[in-house]
């Protein structure tokens, strides 16, 4: 129970406090005047008569407040980064503030779980009278985000030196330690026409900031170079620029992949030559290798450990990272005893589908137009995973394209303080200091409804917290402040909301368009191919001429453009300066057509260029009964909301959140890339929707489909659709003990699929078990759609 109460305290911190500690008084005065517009009066000692706000370390509190030990000692000791936090009645009117840190960092810490705790208002702080007092010390020693100044991430390139510091500081204040920097050289545009300084001077200035507020500086630096050891000199060269041009560098990271394909024996060599230039500079940075991999070949993870179990002297730790084929236990057990508690996690909080952390049979309407990289607050989620992979870890260092994940990073983060801590409580302070501490229990809410939308496992239409977090978001919206409507983070999750009910809108609007489009094509017949092909052409195109709900598409848009103005987050490609639609310009996607309209307009003009009447009518039939089986056949959109029943697996998302043994459905990003990539092009081919969503492993793990509705002592011809771009995979297909096919051969790309003979033993109880085993240079398989053909004398 809260009971508040106003107080305006004198800011206490004595003149020869430890940098750090005045940083932190600074910074609570700093924040109070943006958040109320008070002024803070401050003091060098305690002062009778009025209330205080006193920041401090231990030390600093005993010499200053003697008298108050006692009060102080009423709370358990913390450990290093650790703070004690309590409020002092006096007389029974005033109250008074201290924030206790065990060193330095502890006393920036303790400041801001403070202005955690306040309730800020314009003209007014209010504080709790009954608070009880806390102890906290940080569960996990490192605790940190990375900031990328590139043109891939969808919204730092356009920032300021001063945005930075807004929004590194916003990270210490829930208790970061640690911000991890990219070179300006990695798997991207050098420069981007967003960018206000030159990506290096820019590293040096952010690195600048980061040790400002007591920071860990760290660097995460892949090998770029195509032809080594040929270009390893002026990568040498490009590296010690670097690392002379920084103050303090506390750590670096060296992927093995993404980006980068060395082999461990001569990736280790050329990590050793980099952390020798590292330590000419920065002598105590740690140096940790993240054995990533796309596709390793064979033998490549047995390389990885052989040499970390070499125990080099110059590798600190490794990492766990996106794109690592063994789990973290996995991990654990190969690594020798010394690096056993110096592994670090990598998590990518900022990606939702195609990533280290997807999530599992997402609709895929969300998926195709929101993307990758939307704003995705998933807290619980978050709190689950962290907690899962956290005891095995030093702390993390996130994985970030930008503030669409905002919420998740702070989430993740006061997990590495307190894996014990409800992330809906964290995310109560986050809408409390962030946004408006009057709308805490309502944006809380509206939050935790933005993360059911997405995991709902019923179909879009459906969705029922889609429909609530709108009318709860549209609401708040209406009697909100000017203030809280140009607060960049209320605008992002204002943005997501809109967008799933529109989505949701959408689909509704596409399916009835291609029903009808349908039903004009299927009387083709009585008034003519050619004519029927316009009228549906004519339906369809309404799909792109007349939004479903033009007045809520338009307010996306002009919200889009008050982010890109209020923190810089690039939207679409052309108008916000977005690299593409897969890395955060997921608006250029808000008219895609959610049914099989692609597919019907390219078959459609197609069949306009045959001859002859019955050629065109025989095509329409084909296209409209694409899908269309006979009784004894089966049909399987493998992908779909419906098919999800069908994969077998003895693993889950609860047990296996990064999906590394548990088979999913997930849209394609391959192949949404390819028809994008393609439309309008003169290679533009007809892709049924059913080839945009499939069901997919990762790496060696198999996938298994158990299908019913097969008929005993047939054979059947398999034709099955992969989403491997045609390229041909090393995956063995088997029912039973009989061996379908033993790699998926080249094909096609416009045409993918492949025909396989499955003999009439292979169908038991009326079903027939698929299992594809990948192996080789592996990284899964997908599959996307599949007909099993009964082969009884009939044409196939």
């Amino acid at each position: 129970m809260n009971k508040l109460v106003s107080v305006r305290p004198v800011l206490v911190c004595p003149p020869d406090a430890a940098p750090l500690t005045a940083r932190a008084a600074q910074v609570f005065a700093e924040e109070i005047q943006l958040h109320t517009g008070l002024r803070l009066a401050a003091s060098a000692c305690p002062v009778g008569g009025v209330e205080m706000a006193a920041i401090l370390t231990e030390a600093d509190f005993c010499r200053l407040f003697p008298e108050k030990v006692a009060l102080l000692e009423r709370l358990p000791a913390p450990g290093p980064e650790g703070f004690r936090l309590f409020f002092e009645q006096e007389d029974g009117v005033r109250l008074n503030l201290f924030a206790v840190g065990c060193d330095p960092r502890g006393a920036f810490y303790a400041m801001g779980k403070l202005l955690r705790l306040l309730r800020l208002y314009e003209g007014r702080i209010c504080a709790d009278w009954l608070f009880d007092g806390l102890s906290s010390t940080p569960r996990y020693a490192m605790r940190g985000h990375q900031l990328g100044y590139r043109d891939k991430q969808n919204t730092l390139p356009c920032w300021s030196e001063a945005q930075f510091d807004r929004y590194i500081r916003d990270l210490a204040l829930f208790g970061s330690n640690s911000i991890e920097l990219l070179p300006p050289r990695t798997d991207d545009n050098l420069f981007s026409r967003e960018m206000q300084l030159d990506p290096f001077d820019m590293m040096v200035r952010v690195a600048r900031i980061v040790k400002s507020y007591g920071m860990d500086l760290w660097l995460w630096y892949p090998n770029m170079g195509e032809n080594y050891p040929e270009c390893l000199p002026q990568e040498l060269q490009e590296r010690e620029a670097v690392f002379a041009a920084l103050d303090e560098v506390d750590g670096m990271l060296i992927p093995a992949g993404d980006p980068g394909e060395l082999f461990p024996e001569q990736l280790f060599p050329i990590a050793e030559q980099c952390a020798t230039l590292l330590h000419k500079h920065h002598p105590n940075a740690k140096v940790m290798l993240a054995p990533q991999c796309f596709a390793p070949e064979p033998g490549w993870y047995e390389a990885f450990y052989r040499e970390v179990c070499k125990e080099p002297a110059w590798l600190w730790g490794v990492c766990f990272a996106p794109w690592e084929k063994d789990s973290i236990q996995e991990m654990v057990d190969k690594l020798p005893p010394v690096y056993r508690g110096r592994i670090r996690h990598y998590p990518d909080v900022t990606h939702d589908m195609g990533c280290q952390f997807a999530l599992p049979h997402r609709d895929p309407a969300f998926a195709i137009v929101e993307g990758r990289e939307c704003c995705d607050p998933r807290p619980r989620a978050m709190k689950h995973i962290h907690n899962a992979f956290a005891p095995y870890c030093v702390g993390s260092i996130t994985y970030s394209e930008g503030v669409h994940d905002d919420v998740n990073k702070f989430v993740w983060g006061q997990q590495d303080w307190d894996d014990a801590q409800c992330a809906q409580d964290t995310v109560r302070e986050y809408v409390r200091y962030f946004i408006d501490p009057a709308l805490e229990e309502e944006l809380t809410r509206g939050i935790l409804l933005l993360e059911d939308s997405w995991a709902d496992p019923h179909p879009i239409g459906e969705n029922g917290s889609v429909q609530e977090a709108y009318r709860l978001f549209t609401d708040v919206d209406a009697r909100a402040t000017e203030a809280v409507r140009g607060n960049w983070r209320y605008q992002l999750l204002l943005l997501r909301a809109l967008a799933d009910r529109y989505i949701q809108q959408k689909q509704r609007y596409d399916d009835g368009l291609e029903r009808q489009a349908r039903e004009r094509l299927a009387g083709a017949a009585q008034e003519g191919a050619v004519q029927a092909i316009r009228g549906a052409f004519a339906l369809l195109d309404r799909g792109r001429d007349e939004p479903c709900d033009p007045l809520l598409r338009a307010r996306l848009l002009r919200l889009a453009d008050a982010l890109h103005a209020s923190c810089g987050i690039k939207l679409t490609t052309r108008r916000h300066g977005g690299q593409r639609w897969g890395r955060g310009a997921w608006l250029d996607m808000i008219d895609v057509p959610l049914s099989d309209a692609q597919y019907l307009r390219v078959t459609m003009k197609r069949i306009l260029r045959l001859e002859s009447e019955p050629e065109r009518l025989a095509a329409i039939e084909a296209m409209l009964t694409r899908t269309q089986v006979r009784p004894g056949d089966v049909y399987v959109d493998v992908g779909s909301v419906q098919s999800r029943a069908l994969i077998r697996t003895d693993s889950c998302w609860a047990r296996d959140p990064s999906l590394l043994r548990t088979p999913f459905t997930s849209v394609d990003t391959q192949a949404l890339d390819r028809l994008h990539m393609h439309t309008g092009t003169w290679r533009e081919a007809p892709v049924p929707r059913a080839l945009l969503t499939c069901a997919l492993s990762y790496y060696d793990t198999p996938l298994t489909l158990c299908i019913p509705g097969v008929q005993e002592g047939a054979d059947y011809l398999l034709r099955v659709a992969y989403g491997d771009g045609g390229r041909g995979q090393d995956v063995r297909l088997t029912c039973g003990e009989t061996v379908i096919h033993e790699r998926i051969e080249p094909c096609d790309p416009a045409a993918p699929w492949r025909e396989y003979h499955v003999p009439a033993a292979c169908v038991q109880d009326g079903a027939m078990t698929l299992t594809w085993q990948p192996y080789g240079k592996v990284r899964g398989v997908r599959v996307s759609e599949i007909f099993l053909i009964r082969q009884d004398g009939r044409q196939a």
